[in-house]
């Protein structure tokens, strides 16, 4: 505590030390937090994800075509292999709708289906190159053999 011109405490005077203080503390702890949360945020921004992302489509769908209606339709749930020097580096499965997404180093890879034992797994085209610093979209044609 403090002590005023007459000599008596003053624990106003004590408690406004206190308070500047831990003010002082709050907004050092809290400059740090910003700092730090920045520095992330920048580095997190400098390795930025990389991937290919698309739409499967089987083609032809049936064993005969008709005028005015798709021969196409989208590859459900098709396992799609990356392989890089023959090797899988990542594999992803579509969706209902025949899309994909996976994360990918940046690099050329070869692309393989998983398809029905017995069918043809023609996919169009066979490979994929990943760009540095983003995803890339590639879609993909699969040919099972229908004629």
């Amino acid at each position: 505590m403090l002590e005023d011109a007459a000599g008596d405490a003053s624990p106003r005077r004590d408690r406004g030390a206190r308070l500047a203080g831990v003010s002082a503390r709050t907004l050092l702890t809290v400059t740090a937090f910003s700092f730090a949360a920045a520095c992330s945020a920048q580095s997190a921004g400098a390795a930025r994800a990389t991937g290919l992302h698309g739409r499967v489509l089987i083609d032809p769908a049936m064993p005969v075509c008709r005028v005015g209606e798709p021969c196409s339709r989208p590859a459900k749930e098709l396992e799609l292999a990356f392989l890089r020097n023959e090797r899988v580096v990542g594999t992803t499965t579509t969706d209902e709708h025949g899309r994909y997404r996976i994360a990918l180093p940046a690099g050329r890879y070869a692309v393989r289906p998983r398809v029905q034992h017995g069918l043809r797994n023609a996919l169009e085209p066979g490979g994929a190159t990943v760009p540095r610093g983003r995803y890339a979209r590639r879609n993909f044609t699969l040919d099972i053999g229908i004629r």
